[in-house]
């Protein structure tokens, strides 16, 4: 408490520091001591005027910044700051001294000092001081990020890469020279877009290119063309980064080699390719039998009947039996056909896509009284390879399937448009719709594939399908395909 009663305030807590003065005035280091005590530093400091006295005392302990003097007998700042950065080169460095000369205070700057205060105006040194150390501890904090970084991008299974703002390579890591095929760390830093095979190096470059312009998030497959011309599919997804002021600096990303992911889809397609083309020639050998052979013979068998009911003729219970039979034979006739239609209409492989689905709208909506509407635009006698005829006519065939079963609507349109470069069929319907994601997501364990099927079809001949829903709002069913010119 002081003499007018007032309780004392606690004094601030004082702020360590290992100082370093290389100076050759002891009045000078006395002086400036007194400054750095005043401005609250609790100070641990040794004055040498020599380079070797200087490199002995680094050796000797840890210092938190060094002030030199510029003009000594023997010594002055620059070669001070050379031997402070050959021995603590992370250690913040002050100039504090007379008149130095613009020159000399620039030479200074670039070299690496943090900051020079005249001996006239030692009042600044402590906020100088301040500031070099926070720097200084910026510097550390960056430093040890980037080590973090260094080792773990080291030890990443996934390639890890950097960016300049022009989308240049600045750093890559092993795997990512792995990955590229790549023998030394040099090898690496270059424009990585001429790695990318020709075949998709236009789109991949595009895209990149977009990216680095807009500063945006950058993510792609596309497949290498290593050195010895063997290929390798990669995933690379990249973050933009942008500095404190939100200008795009460069991207940081990772590729990761997908070939063993993109071999084993492939064999799969393969795979399911074969099995869909031997279903498909299964339908169309069985249709044929049936509509051949068991059509041949029921058709004898009516003939028989027709042939049988002259002599019958009456109303006798013979007469009666005699036509239920002739009833039951043209009811078969006409399952056996339209299950031969259903199995592989002929239509498809004789008249094409546009003519087979006509006929089979036309059919399904006799069938199930449904009111189905079916437009063709564009050329609409235009033949289309057999396996994508397929695939257009299985999905239509799925979908009316799914709308008969499902959708509780009364009205179902389907429209064929052929373009010049493209084909694409609609399915749309007014029933109670679905939640698209909701279904999807549950087609593993509810047992309903005909969803996957569709996609997987369309996958298989490069056709885009997509399905558009709402509950109580009708689904539409989208397949489309480019036509090669």
């Amino acid at each position: 408490m002081n003499r007018h009663g007032i309780p004392d305030q606690p004094l601030p807590r004082r702020r360590p520091l290992r100082a370093l003065l290389v100076e050759d005035c002891e009045s000078d280091a006395i002086l400036i001591t007194h400054e750095l005590k005043h401005g609250g530093y609790e100070l641990v400091h040794e004055r040498v005027e020599t380079a070797e006295a200087m490199a002995a005392a680094l050796k000797k302990q840890a210092w938190d910044i060094v002030l030199s003097d510029h003009n000594m007998p023997h010594f002055n700042s620059l070669d001070a700051m050379a031997t402070l950065k050959k021995h603590e080169p992370n250690v913040p460095f002050i100039i504090v001294s007379g008149a130095i000369g613009e020159e000399t205070t620039v030479i200074a700057v670039k070299g690496g000092a943090a900051d020079y205060v005249s001996k006239s105006k030692l009042a600044h040194l402590s906020s100088a001081v301040e500031r070099a150390l926070r720097e200084a501890d910026q510097r550390r904090a960056l430093r040890e990020s980037e080590e973090v970084f260094r080792k773990l991008s080291e030890c990443s299974p996934a390639g890890v890469f950097l960016t300049d703002a022009k989308g240049s390579v600045t750093y890559t890591n092993p795997r990512w020279r792995t990955i590229f095929g790549l023998a030394s760390r040099d090898d690496g830093i270059r424009e990585w877009t001429q790695a990318v095979h020709p075949q998709d190096r236009a789109r991949v470059v595009e895209q990149w290119n977009s990216c680095v312009r807009e500063g945006r998030e950058y993510e792609q497959e596309f497949c290498l063309r290593l050195a010895d011309g063997s290929p390798r599919w990669v995933y690379t997804r990249a973050s933009a980064m942008h500095d404190e002021h939100g200008k795009y600096a460069g991207h940081v990303g990772t590729i990761t080699d997908i070939t063993e992911r993109k071999q084993a889809e492939e064999a799969r397609a393969h795979l399911v390719q074969k099995l869909i083309t031997a279903q498909e020639d299964e339908c169309r050998r069985v249709s044929v039998e049936l509509h051949d052979q068991m059509g041949q013979g029921l058709t004898a068998l009516m003939l028989g009947l027709n042939a049988l009911q002259a002599p019958k003729a009456g109303k006798g219970p013979d007469a009666r039996q005699l036509q239920q039979l002739q009833e039951l034979a043209n009811d078969l006739m006409s399952r056996v056909h339209r299950l031969a239609w259903e199995l592989r209409p002929a239509a498809l492989d004789d008249l094409g896509l546009a003519s087979a689905l006509k006929r089979y709208v036309e059919e399904c909506s006799q069938r199930s009284g449904l009111a189905v509407d079916f437009h063709v635009s564009g050329l609409a006698d235009q033949r289309l390879q057999p396996s994508i005829e397929t695939t257009f006519y299985r999905v239509v065939q799925e979908a009316l399937t799914n709308v008969i079963k499902h959708a509780q609507a009364n009205r179902v349109s389907v429209l064929l448009d052929y373009r010049r470069d493209s084909v694409l069929v609609i399915v749309e319907d007014n029933g109670k719709g679905f939640d698209v994601g909701k279904v999807m997501n549950s087609i593993n364990s509810s047992g309903r594939l005909g969803l996957l099927g569709m996609q997987e079809r369309a996958a298989l001949v490069g056709a885009k399908f997509n399905i558009e829903s709402t509950p109580d709002a009708g689904t539409t069913v989208f397949l489309s395909r480019t036509l090669e010119a």
